[in-house]
C-alpha cells in the first residue's frame, strides 16, 4: 500500500476585524470590542494525496464526531431561580455547549451564582465569565472564554447552579463533544461538472482533474483549477462541458438562461464522463474550524492516534468474535464503526483485488458493533495484515503532523 502524505498544510487565526470604518460611526464599539471571544479559533486546510476514500473518510470522521472530548455536565433539576422568563433547558444547553479547553483537569468544579443588583436595566445580561470554579486544582487562566451570553436576567432575581462538573464523551453521543465545526471534504484529482447531454438537458457528472486542466491550457482558458490551489472556490461547479456543440439546438428557453451562468463552457470537448462508483480517487483537499479550545496540529495528531489505538485493539482481537463455514469467514467487531468497517475493506482489497468477497454490515448506527464478511482461502490473515497496515499508515500520517508542528517552532 502506498503510504499517504500531507502537502501543503496551512493554518490561518479567525481574527474579527473592526477596523472598517463603518464600524468607526458606532456609539457602543468598545462595548463590542469587549464581547468579542477571548480565545481564536483557526482554520486548517491540507492536501491528503496518494490516499484512498476511507482513509480522507477517517479523518473527518473522527474529527467531527470520534474523539473523546470533554464538556461540561449541567443537570437541570440544580439550577434554581426565581425568574420566570429563564427557560431553565436552554440555559443548560448553553453551559453545555461553550468549548473548554481540552487540558482542563476532570475533577474540577464550577459554579454560577448571579444575583441581578440594577434596578435601572430591565434586563441585565449575564455571560459565561461569571461561572467561577469551586473545587479542585487552582487554574491559572479560565479555560473556556468569558464572553458566552448565557442569559438576561431581571432586576432583584437571582440564578443558581452550585454544581458544573466536567464530563467526557463522543460526538456521536452528544453534539458538545464535537471538537471543530465547518468540515470541507473535497476529491481533488477528479473534478464535479456539469454536462449538457443530446436531450438539452443539463446533467452532473465527474471528470479527471488532469485531463479537465491539459484541454484548458490548451485553449489558454484561466481558472483557478491550473494554479493547483487549496482554494474550495475549485469545487464550484462553474465548468460547463457540451461534448457536441448541436446539443444547444436541443434546449429550451429555461436551459439556455443557466448556460449564461457557468464562468467556463467548453464546447465539442469529448471527455470520459465518471461516476463515484467508477472513480478511484486518490487526493483530496480538507478543512475545518476548530472552537478555539485546542491546537489545530495537535488535534490531528489525535486523530491519527485515536484510529492507531482502535487498530491495535482489533489486531489484538480483543473485541472479536471470528465465525466461518469454510466458505465466508465472519469477523465481528464490538465497540466499532463504519470508520474502522470501511477502512479495513479498502485495505483488503488493495492487498488482493481479486478477493471473492468482502464487505461489511452494521445493525444501527446506535449499536456500535460491526461485521466484516471475507471470502478468501486466508480470510483471518488477510484481515489481520490490512489492519497491521492500516497502524503503519496513521503511524505515518501522525508522524507527519508531528513534523508539521516542529515547523511551526
Amino acid at each position: 500500500m502506498e503510504q499517504p502524505k500531507i502537502k501543503n498544510l496551512s493554518i490561518k487565526a479567525l481574527d474579527y476585524n473592526l477596523d472598517n470604518p463603518i464600524f468607526d460611526k458606532l456609539k457602543n464599539k468598545k462595548e463590542i470590542l469587549d464581547l468579542l471571544p477571548d480565545k481564536k479559533s483557526h482554520k486548517i486546510n491540507f492536501i491528503l494525496t496518494r490516499a484512498n476514500v476511507a482513509i480522507a473518510n477517517a479523518l473527518r470522521r473522527v474529527v467531527l464526531e470520534e474523539l473523546k472530548i470533554k464538556a461540561f455536565e449541567v443537570n437541570v433539576s440544580d439550577i434554581s431561580t426565581n425568574d420566570k422568563e429563564i427557560i431553565i433547558s436552554e440555559l443548560a444547553d448553553r453551559i453545555a455547549f461553550i468549548p473548554l479547553d481540552q487540558d482542563i483537569p476532570l475533577d474540577v468544579v464550577y459554579a454560577l451564582l448571579f444575583t441581578c443588583h440594577d434596578s435601572e436595566q430591565e434586563y441585565t445580561p449575564v455571560h459565561s465569565s461569571k461561572i467561577m470554579q469551586i473545587e479542585g486544582k487552582r487554574l491559572n487562566k479560565l479555560p473556556f472564554a468569558g464572553t458566552f451570553r448565557l442569559l438576561e436576567i431581571l432586576p432583584g432575581r437571582t440564578i443558581s447552579i452550585p454544581s458544573i462538573k466536567i464530563t467526557e464523551g463522543y460526538g456521536w453521543e452528544h453534539s458538545k463533544f464535537s471538537i471543530a465545526s465547518d468540515f470541507k471534504y473535497q476529491i481533488r484529482d477528479y473534478v464535479d461538472v456539469h454536462f449538457l447531454n443530446e436531450r438539452g438537458n443539463i446533467i452532473s457528472g465527474m471528470v479527471r482533474r488532469e485531463e479537465l486542466v491539459d484541454y484548458m491550457k490548451k485553449k489558454k482558458i484561466s481558472h483557478p483549477l491550473i494554479s493547483g490551489s487549496n482554494s474550495s472556490e475549485l469545487y464550484k461547479k462553474d465548468i460547463l462541458i457540451i461534448p457536441d456543440s448541436s446539443f444547444q439546438n436541443m434546449t429550451d428557453v429555461r436551459t439556455r438562461n443557466k448556460l449564461q451562468m457557468y464562468s467556463v463552457v467548453l464546447e465539442d470537448f469529448k471527455i470520459e464522463i465518471c461516476s463515484s462508483m467508477k472513480s478511484c480517487p486518490r487526493e483530496f483537499f480538507l478543512e475545518f474550524t476548530t472552537n478555539g479550545n485546542i491546537d489545530p496540529i495537535i488535534m490531528m495528531r489525535m486523530v491519527c492516534d485515536n484510529i492507531v489505538g482502535r487498530l491495535k485493539t482489533i489486531s489484538e482481537s480483543a473485541n472479536l468474535i471470528i465465525n466461518s463455514d469454510g466458505e465466508k469467514t465472519e469477523i465481528m467487531i464490538k465497540g466499532e464503526s463504519y470508520t474502522i468497517s470501511d477502512l479495513i475493506k479498502r485495505a483488503i482489497l488493495d492487498l488482493d483485488p481479486s478477493i471473492g468477497l468482502v464487505n461489511s454490515t452494521m445493525l444501527h448506527p446506535s449499536i456500535r458493533t460491526i461485521t466484516i464478511n471475507i471470502r478468501h482461502p486466508n480470510a483471518e490473515k488477510i484481515f489481520f495484515d490490512a489492519v497491521k497496515n492500516l497502524e503503519k499508515i496513521f503511524s505515518d500520517l501522525e508522524s507527519q503532523f508531528n513534523e508539521k508542528e516542529k515547523e511551526k517552532h
